[in-house]
């Protein structure tokens, strides 16, 4: 029977819940697949998450130079969250000859193509499925996807702003008691996490050497509930969207919230799950959707990856003949935008005349009563016109004083 030593380091939430599924399920591993994965040894610093555990002394580590020279460890977890001393580990560890699993999206994001070398250099695995947590969707690029074109894809991966969001459209809670409802809870907004994260599988989908930091994204601000509202009568639904799209003018990476209409594969992810839908042209899209970054599903995409490497003896990358993209910033869509006007005559035919003279065509136009007297809000949907077009069109509003713009929300396809 195959025998595989394990190395973990760390031990905070995904690390802890790496640990037991290792070693709850081992006789399971070697019954159901004819392996025997050992967790060997682990590094931490805080002893009482070891203690927690009822690991052995003997399984303390000291130091990455011990891991790296104990012939009976094979693979190097690194359960770290950061970027320096994970990048640190799993340099060693690759230069040991050790494969490495992490769930560290930002450390291979900013350092893939580095380690990736390593790996190459020493002969052995690097694995990184587990930074989508219950979302097998590198995998699914890399084994199941790799003979077609992808185009675009589309996705959720903030779990935060997605519970605060599903809380407001299914509950009507206002966006602060919605948000302080997902900090109780532990969620945290973070769109740069979803970045590195964006970055890593236009990588992947695209062949291209994309960089977190190239990413539009939009500045997370407070979501008025009467969008929401809006959204809903239009047949819209209001998600964090991660948007990439790859075409012979360039490529688009964003962030930001959207509407989407109420029909699509990813309007029904709420709450704290994630989902990715990828589209391959001709041949169509597919939906992958899961619980995305809590510890437990973390841990199990982890134990996944070290079970895959287990299994295999060869190994292969995916980056090896990326390009360097043009980024396109002035990028097309549809947009959603309210206005609070005076309720008087003509105002309306004027705004629409304005974006009729920038060449923006409206596809809705709907005139809603508000609780101020003597104001409306008007709400406009318009076709898919250039993002610097809209900023115009918008700041002409602005200044000729026919309207306060109240949102602007993209609506994505």
């Amino acid at each position: 029977m195959k025998k595989v030593g394990i190395s973990l380091l760390g031990l905070g939430n995904v690390g802890s819940y790496t640990y037991r599924i290792l070693t709850e399920n081992k006789e399971f591993y070697k019954k159901s697949y004819g392996v025997d994965i050992e967790v060997e040894c682990v590094l931490e610093e805080d002893k009482r998450r070891i203690s927690d555990l009822g690991i052995s002394k003997s399984k303390i580590a000291d130091n990455m130079a011990e891991i790296c020279s104990n012939p009976e460890i094979d693979a190097v977890v690194v359960a770290l969250d950061g970027l320096e001393h994970a990048r640190a580990f799993a340099v060693a560890a690759l230069k040991a000859g050790k494969c490495v699993v992490t769930a560290n999206a930002e450390l291979y994001s900013r350092y893939g193509n580095e380690l990736e070398g390593l790996a190459k250099k020493n002969n052995c695995g690097l694995f990184y499925g587990a930074c989508f947590g219950g979302i097998p969707v590198i995998r699914i690029l890399s084994d199941s996807l790799q003979a077609n074109r992808i185009t675009s894809f589309t996705g959720i991966l903030d779990s935060a702003y997605n519970y605060v969001l599903t809380q407001m459209t299914v509950s009507g809670k206002s966006y602060s008691d919605a948000l302080a409802e997902a900090h109780k809870l532990g969620f945290v907004i973070n769109d740069k996490k979803s970045a590195y994260k964006l970055s890593l599988l236009s990588r992947l989908a695209f062949h291209l050497k994309t960089e977190a930091d190239d990413v539009y994204r939009e500045q997370i601000e407070d979501i008025d509930s009467a969008d929401v509202a809006f959204g809903k009568k239009l047949g819209f639904v209001l998600k964090p969207l991660i948007i990439a799209k790859n075409a012979e003018n360039g490529v688009e990476l964003r962030i930001h919230t959207a509407f989407i209409k109420e029909g699509h594969p990813l309007a029904s992810v709420n709450g704290n799950s994630n989902g990715i839908h990828i589209n391959r042209g001709a041949i169509g899209g597919i939906t992958i959707c899961g619980n995305g970054s809590d510890a437990t599903s973390v841990a199990s995409a982890v134990a996944g990856d070290v079970l895959y490497y287990a299994l295999r003896d060869n190994f292969y990358f995916n980056t090896s003949k990326c390009s360097v993209p043009k980024y396109i910033t002035n990028f097309e869509s549809a947009y959603y935008v309210r206005l609070s006007a005076k309720d008087r005559a003509g105002v309306l035919s004027k705004v629409s005349a304005i974006f009729n003279k920038n060449g923006v065509s409206l596809s809705e136009v709907r005139q809603e009563s508000v609780q101020n007297y003597g104001e409306a809000a008007l709400i406009l949907i318009t076709h898919k016109t250039r993002e610097n077009t809209v900023k115009k069109v918008l700041q002409e509003i602005n200044e000729n004083g026919l309207a306060k713009v109240a949102s602007v929300i993209k609506v994505a396809d």
